[in-house]
């Protein structure tokens, strides 16, 4: 059903923090950066609930800083 997906199991360090997304526009050979920004993955108010595949984002981001 899963093909080889299901013959190999990856463990990564736990990282914690803050979690942000950059993206590019591109025409295959020039790109542009967009603003670094945060999705809302949690389905209630305040964060709470099960993750969705995304309620959303927004930019810019506070935690986004030239360091």
């Amino acid at each position: 059903e899963f093909g080889d997906a299901g013959n190999e199991v990856v463990i990564e360090e736990f990282m914690t923090g803050e979690e942000l997304s950059v993206f590019a526009l591109t025409d295959g050979k020039d790109a542009v950066l967009l603003l670094p920004s945060q999705d809302h993955k949690r389905i209630g108010e305040g964060d709470t609930g099960p993750n969705t595949g995304g309620m959303g984002a927004y930019a810019p981001v506070s935690v986004a800083t030239d360091e």
